[in-house]
Order: structure tokens, then sequence, then C-alpha cells
């Protein structure tokens, strides 16, 4: 039986202790399988109240959203160029669609795409931009039929799957929704990555508290393959734009105290400025399957 002291990939109850990181969590590895995540595993509750708390500390999605659309027209295009069938009538199902800048993009591209979210403020924001969207998760909306099994050539879920408390539930899922020869695509912070090894328990990643899993390259082909994939492929996502405003506000908020005022002094230039950093620094991996 699942607890939340049990490994969401195998299903072990052997861990390391890696750190004790921001908001009280405990995060440890599984000695069965190398699967990072917090352990206990805290309630959606739990998740949600700390979430709210320190709500201040994270920049506006919408502030962002200009350019989360600029990275997912490139996506959308190597979906085109990744399709195996008719390019002119695709499908994608976005999982965790926000405001809907993927959406957006596929739309752009003349792609049918429906987003899904558990965020009744996204979903309404997409409705009222002209989006497809339905509130709900995977499996409840697939229970009640209102996702077609077999029905798309895309499911995406970019900065999603480290919010699953039930991943291998989540990627069966998507697995099932699919079409023949359709692909699944997914990006998530890599926990195998530089910046985590030199970062440890300040890692940037850590600091949002709606990320109960971690995935390195290994652990991720490992649940993919579980969930029935065979042809999986994994990179580091090094080349994404970002506002350097973004970059500077973490490190202000999560930097001793002596140097946080340096970077909110640097987060006011960039952001006046409208810089931006071409190189990821997030430990971002993308993953096809």
């Amino acid at each position: 039986m699942k607890t939340p002291k049990t490994c969401l990939l195998c299903g072990s109850t052997q861990f390391t202790a890696l750190y004790k990181i921001l908001y009280g969590y405990s995060l440890k590895q599984c000695k069965a399988c190398g699967l990072v995540q917090l352990v206990p595993l805290p309630s959606y509750r739990v998740v949600n109240q700390v979430y709210q708390k320190h709500i201040d500390q994270f920049t506006s999605y919408t502030e962002q959203l200009p350019i989360h659309t600029e990275y997912l027209q490139w996506k959308v295009e190597e979906m085109r160029k990744k399709h195996r069938h008719n390019s002119n009538h695709i499908r994608i199902l976005d999982v965790g669609c926000a405001l809907g800048a993927l959406l957006q993009a596929a739309k752009d591209a003349g792609f049918q795409a429906t987003g899904i979210d558990v965020s009744k403020e996204a979903v309404d924001y997409c409705r009222r931009h002209g989006y497809h969207a339905v509130r709900g998760t995977l499996g409840g909306l697939m229970s009640r039929g209102q996702l077609p099994v077999g029905g798309y050539d895309f499911v995406s879920g970019f900065e999603v799957i480290e919010h699953e408390h039930k991943p291998l539930e989540f990627a069966r899922y998507a697995y099932r929704l699919l079409k023949k020869g359709g692909l699944l695509v997914l990006s998530t912070p890599d926990h195998d990555g530089p910046w985590c090894k030199v970062m440890k328990n300040r890692w940037f990643q850590y600091t949002n508290p709606e990320h109960v899993v971690f995935f390195g390259p290994d652990t991720m082909r490992k649940l993919l393959t579980k969930a029935g994939f065979t042809d999986i492929t994994v990179r580091r996502e090094k080349h994404r734009n970002i506002p350097m405003y973004t970059a500077f506000k973490r490190l202000a908020d999560f930097s001793p105290g002596w140097l946080a005022p340096i970077f909110i002094r640097c987060m006011r230039v960039a952001k006046v400025l409208k810089l931006k950093n071409p190189v990821n620094p997030w430990d971002e991996m993308i993953i096809w399957a």
C-alpha cells in the first residue's frame, strides 16, 4: 500500500536522507531505484498552505507569459518535425496548461490543442482568451470520459511532473491518451544537473514548495519504461531564454542577508532593461517518449 513514506516510483520504503530543505521538508533518495522525493510526502492541502504563505517570493507567471510563449512556439515546431503522420492535423493535450502559452503557440501553428489544469483561475483565463481548456486532472477527466483514449498525437507536460504526487499514474494515463505513434513531451528539473550538485540544499528547484519529486535522466527513463514507453530520449535543455530579473529574484530570495540587496538591485536593472539570459540556469531536462 502506498503511504507518505513510500517511493513514488518503485514502492520501496528504504531511503537515504539527503537534506532538510526549505519549509521544513525532508528530501530523501530511494535506495532501490534512486528517485529523489519529499519523505514523508506532504498532502496537497499542506503544500498549498505553504505555497500561499510564501507566494510573494514567486515571480508572477503573467509577467513571464510572453517569454514562455516564445519558448513553447519552438517546442510546437519541434512537434511538427517529429510528427509521424499528416502534419496538418495534429492534436495536442497540454497538461498543466496554466495561462495557455502552449495553447497559443499551437493555435498559431494551426494545430488543435486542449489544455487541462487544476486551477479554476487558469482555466477561466484560457477560456476568456479563446483556448479550449478543461479543469481537472488526467485521471479524473479520463474516468468521466472527457478525454479520448488514443486521441492525441502529443501529450505535453512542461514543468508539471515534479508537482505530481503520483507520477507513475500520470505517465500511464499519458500513455493511454496517445495515438499509435504519438509522443509524450515533458520538461522537468534535472536533479543530476551541475547546478544541483553545486548548490546542494539551496538549489533553486527546491525553493518551490509544490515540487515534491525530482528526477534525473536515469529515474525518468525508469518511470516512463514502467509506464509502457519504449523509445525514450532525455537531454538537458541548455538554451531557454528566461528574464534575467527572475534569476536575480530567486537569488535574492534565497541568499544570505548580505548578498540579497545586491541581487535585488540587479533584479531592478534587469527588469527595466528587459534583459534575457540565453543560457538555462535551472538544470532543466526535456523528454520525448
